[in-house]
């Protein structure tokens, strides 16, 4: 029997004594969420700053943590939480990705407080279904958006006196070419990859609502290979024929002010182009909205929505406020509150969007849903990872805006089913199944990897052999030195002009770049504003050209560079060498050619050796110049490694990206270290 001292008395007397409060204190805690999501500005950044300013006023604390950009942004920083053992209390999600993420951290069941609310029967089945993938509810839809919905500009409109919007394709493509006529750019469009593919699902759930729950969400081969599947190719070749092609790595609203102007007549977009036109200051009278054509039937409903996953808290403060943000995001008043702010429509089908705030839009967008769900026309979308997980997503994206951009490659329709059949295998949480499966990642994406041959020194083409990054960088340079070598007149201010660039970052020389070569903003808009209509310099969104944009800019950054090692190495040369070539009267053509040169060709060798690295490696230059476009004709290695790894979460295709970029390095280095030690050797037998 133990024995009883003072000290083990006063201590459990005193546990005794904090066991009401540490309850009380554990039951008055304050309610407080920690949230993450990818809304950071217009309209949704509005909506979800004044939900959180409504579970303020209800009691509770409320930490927003937003990522900017998409949702494979926001889910990098949630997979980096949840690593660390600290996931949010909930974070932004939606279709498939809620059952992935699901297993690799635990979650909450909110069954309870969804029955409490009689949530479950108001909301879509599809979408309800998506939120509950073990058979309980860890995540609540906030907000749907009908992804077929399409805008007219009503100046726009009565510009190319056009009375009324197309109901069947026919009718959008003869609108279409009205507007062209009149001077228009008849569709609006953005130069981002997941734009192209959701053109693509409008075309596609026009034609055949049915066909579509087969070839994109069951991935059914006789359906990706069927003439419906081939129509919306086609459909979609007419849309990128009446878009705007000086669009080049930019966001679809780009476009918002020339829509409202007329200027542009139409965009396909999601039921969120109503709250960021209204954020641009557009009123009800410069727009209309409704259904995107379709062929057969009553319209269907390509369904988007965002909903919030519940993580497993760590505090009695965070478990209070998923319960207290868990009701709040039921209540008709708050989805009603929510939806007039950002132009969707409610999860709830049951809240009246009579009342003032609605547009007739969103009414005819919720009418559209509830006649959808009666006749079972609702489909989930491709584009907005509603559809299939984000690595079969983006391997579908890639196909669709290969085949916008690439014009000269009509038949890239019948690559959709293909990878289909190579992705079926892939399709783990993380694409851990993946690892080390280089051959198939070779087969899956030799194109981007083919890429960089244009910047090592040749175009794959064979159009221009000696022209790329490598050699015009050290031509250039080459010639600066020698210029400068000359001991020409203000050489100090002039070698200050030439290095700057290399004081620039690759993110800044880019976007300034971008904005050079950007056809409506840059170089070519202001030749043709001072009268040379006729001039086009548009390599930027041509698939074709856009590699040599980056040319370009990486010959402006490095040339300074190569110049400095050249001039270095000239001034190195020795001094009686120079003079006893002066001597023989050698003249200063032959005196670089057969002297100086020759003795400084180790550092044309590091120089070249430096320089294919760079190109090899390039990564930011890419991402702010192009971003990986036109489609994705400018993906080179590092963008491949990175869009695997953190856009599309699929680590085992990402690891082997970088096993053969590393592979590469390897030839290029690996020889160059033995030279390098073969000269040691040299120096040391002399």
């Amino acid at each position: 029997m133990p024995i009883t001292t003072r000290r083990r008395l006063l201590v459990g007397s005193a546990a005794a004594l904090a066991m009401p409060a540490f309850a009380r204190a554990q039951s008055e805690a304050k309610p407080r969420i920690t949230a993450i999501s990818q809304w950071s500005a217009g309209s949704d950044g509005a909506a979800i700053s004044a939900l959180g300013k409504l579970f303020e006023e209800r009691g509770g604390v409320w930490q927003h943590n937003p990522v900017p950009g998409f949702t494979t942004e926001m889910m990098n920083k949630l997979r980096a939480q949840i690593m660390a053992g600290d996931p949010p209390a909930i974070s932004q999600l939606k279709g498939p990705e809620i059952a992935a993420w699901s297993k690799i951290a635990p979650t909450v069941d909110i069954s309870p407080w969804v029955k409490t609310a009689g949530f479950a029967d108001r909301v879509p089945a599809e979408l309800a279904k998506s939120c509950q993938p073990g058979g309980h509810w860890i995540a609540l839809p906030l907000q749907v958006y009908r992804i077929n919905t399409l805008f007219m500009s009503t100046k726009g409109m009565q510009r190319a006196g056009v009375t009324k919007a197309p109901t069947s394709w026919a009718e959008f493509n003869d609108t279409a070419e009205k507007m062209k006529a009149a001077g228009m750019i008849p569709l609006a469009n953005g130069g981002i990859r997941y734009d192209d593919g959701m053109k693509f699902e409008i075309a596609l759930a026009g034609i055949s609502p049915e066909v579509y729950r087969r070839a994109i969400m069951q991935l059914d081969t006789d359906a990706l290979k069927g003439k419906e599947v081939l129509a919306a190719f086609e459909q979609l070749r007419k849309f990128a024929n009446v878009m705007n092609p000086n669009i080049a790595a930019q966001p679809w609203a780009v476009n918002l002010p020339a829509f409202v102007k007329g200027d542009m007549g139409m965009v396909l977009m999601g039921g969120w182009a109503q709250g960021n036109l209204f954020k641009a200051g557009a009123t009800l009278a410069d727009f209309s909205s409704g259904p995107a054509p379709q062929e057969s039937g009553p319209p269907c409903f390509d369904l988007n929505a965002d909903c919030f996953i519940f993580w497993k808290p760590k505090g009695a403060d965070l478990e209070a406020g998923q319960k207290l943000f868990a009701e709040t995001v039921m209540q008709p008043s708050t989805q009603e509150m929510y939806s007039k702010i950002t132009g969707s429509i409610p999860a709830r089908t049951d809240v009246n969007l009579a009342a003032e705030g609605f547009t007739d839009g969103q009414r005819n967008s919720a009418q559209n849903l509830r006649d959808a769900i009666a006749k079972d026309r609702v489909v989930l979308s491709l584009g907005h990872n509603m559809a299939q997980p984000n690595g079969m997503t983006a391997a579908m994206i890639d196909v669709l805006t290969e085949y916008v951009h690439l014009r000269q490659h009509p038949d890239r329709a019948c690559d959709l089913a293909a990878v289909v059949d190579r992705g079926r295998t892939r399709r783990a949480v993380h694409g851990v199944d993946d690892l080390g499966v280089v051959h198939g990642f070779v087969l899956d994406a030799g194109l981007y990897m083919g890429r960089p041959a244009q910047l090592l020194g040749g175009d794959p083409n064979g159009e221009l052999p000696d022209f790329g990054f490598v050699l015009l960088t050290m031509a250039l340079g080459l010639l600066l030195a020698i210029l400068l070598d000359q001991r020409v007149r203000g050489e100090n201010v002039l070698r200050t002009i030439f290095l700057y660039p290399l004081a620039v970052s690759f993110v800044v020389t880019g976007t300034v770049w971008s904005w050079l070569l950007n056809p409506g903003l840059g170089l070519q808009r202001v030749v043709q504003n001072l009268g040379w209509q006729d001039f086009r310099f548009d390599w930027l969104v041509q698939s074709d050209k856009a590699i040599y944009t980056l040319i370009f800019a990486g010959v402006w950054q490095g040339a300074g560079f190569a110049m400095a090692l050249f001039l270095a190495g000239l001034r190195s040369v020795d001094a009686d060498l120079v003079k006893a070539a002066q001597i023989d009267g050698a003249g200063p053509w032959r005196m670089y050619r057969r002297v100086l040169l020759p003795t400084i060709w180790p550092i044309f060798i590091t120089v070249f050796v430096i320089l294919l690295r760079s190109a090899i490696t390039s990564f930011d230059l890419v991402r702010a110049l192009t971003g990986g476009g036109p489609g994705i004709s400018t993906m080179l290695p590092t963008l491949v490694v990175y869009d695997f790894m953190f856009q599309r979460s699929e680590l085992g295709r990402g690891s082997a990206a970088a096993v053969l970029m590393l592979l590469s390095l390897v030839v290029v280095m690996a020889p160059y270290g033995l030279y390098m030690r073969w000269q040691r050797q040299r120096q040391a037998r002399a």
